[in-house]
């Protein structure tokens, strides 16, 4: 393996002795480079989001997603457990699948025709000792089932380790759960596993770094001049970053908010033109996203394809109290449509700022805004070291 893309004072910057941090170099955001080494050293070790149980309802249902430039098959078993496996036949090494299906029976092969069961076990190799001949001497069809990967689902979200030493992910998501249990702005009786999926907003392929995408989700400090009506409600002395360990974000404390309990008060928040409650904006390392608005949750998969693209796809959902209808949906996704297009114009516009070598040196961050983007960066490196 090669040696880390950082230098020790690019690394020591991110940490002053005095004056404020300063970020990762230009190149950790443009570099193909990087971007491998990203790949090869960070993305294995962590718990890394792909998607959702709801992609995969049923038995047999098949989705292939892309991992660290990992082909990865994440499928719904017999016995209804969600796993993952490496989309890649034993053979001759053909993607089994390339795009998502349902209701199957087995993985077969394109290529030459072997199938796979769906816990992975090698079941028909046909031809392979000659014309009708499925056998050969000295061939252990055991040992050339799917590979594995270590996989999570918690409620709807599927997350994967692809080296399988991250901690326990339900050690790891603790704190997750510890700042939505302690949250003081949501209704009484919230229950995660009452959660409901209500939409998907696909936004495709952004131009622009994984790492710019996170960071604009967790830090507040631009809300007042990006989303000046989309975020009216929330202004910016209401906001305060969060930084722990491998979870990082910002919260929003509005005093007197709470979630709409009553029927009226859910359509009369549903169809605000603007966010003005309270609400946590948090990621687990380096890439699980959630967000909590009252009534709403968000998961948010920023998915990396290169140093300069990235695809990112909310879903919505809400808590099992609420029963919105088709309008107070569609409002809904409607203003996180708009947040984040104007999000997404910030996003692509610092990826092609980033090209000029002013930046060669870092971004100079808030201490106050912006101490969770110096805990996320400082994470990449240490993951890349």
């Amino acid at each position: 393996m090669s040696r880390s893309p950082l230098r020790p004072d690019e690394i020591a910057r991110l940490a002053p002795a005095e004056g404020p941090a300063r970020g990762l170099p230009r190149s950790a955001f443009t570099s193909p480079e990087f971007f491998r080494h990203e790949c090869e050293r960070l993305f294995p070790r962590h718990w890394v989001f792909v998607g959702h149980a709801h992609d995969v309802p049923e038995p047999g249902d098949v989705m292939p997603v892309t991992v660290a430039g990992f082909p990865l098959i994440v499928l719904r078993n017999r016995d209804g457990a969600v796993r993952t496996f490496h989309n890649t036949c034993r053979h001759r090494g053909r993607k089994l699948v390339d795009s998502a299906c349902r209701k199957r029976t087995a993985l077969t092969c394109p290529y030459h025709g072997w199938s796979y069961d769906l816990d992975g076990t090698l079941r028909t190799t046909p031809h392979f000792g000659g014309y009708r001949n499925p056998s050969v001497a000295g061939f252990d069809k055991e040992a050339f089932g799917l590979v594995p990967v270590r996989t999570a689902c918690w409620h709807d979200w599927i997350v994967v380790n692809l080296d399988g030493t991250a901690a326990c992910f339900r050690e790891a998501v603790a704190p997750i759960e510890k700042r939505v249990r302690d949250w003081d702005f949501r209704a009484e009786g919230w229950d995660l596993t009452s959660l409901r999926h209500i939409g998907t907003i696909d936004f495709g392929t952004v131009r622009g770094n994984w790492k710019i995408v996170v960071e604009n989700y967790i830090e507040p400090y631009h809300v007042p001049f990006v989303h000046t009506q989309s975020c009216g409600g929330q202004p910016l002395d209401t906001h305060f970053a969060i930084s722990e360990g491998l979870l990082v974000g910002s919260a929003v404390s509005i005093k007197g908010s709470r979630a709409a309990v009553s029927k009226e008060e859910q359509e009369a928040a549903s169809t605000r033109k603007q966010l003005d409650s309270s609400a946590l904006y948090l990621v687990l390392f380096p890439n699980f996203a959630l967000g909590f608005y009252g009534d709403l949750v968000i998961s948010i998969l920023t998915a990396p394809l290169a140093a300069d693209l990235t695809h990112e796809r909310f879903d919505l959902y809400v808590w099992g109290y609420v029963d919105p209808g088709p309008e107070a949906i569609e409002s809904w996704m409607d203003l996180n449509r708009r947040i984040n297009a104007e999000d997404i114009r910030m996003i692509e516009g610092m990826q092609e700022g980033l090209a000029s070598p002013v930046m060669d040196s870092g971004a100079v961050m808030s201490p106050h805004w912006e101490h969770c983007i110096q805990q996320f960066e400082k994470l990449v490196a240490e993951g890349i070291a």
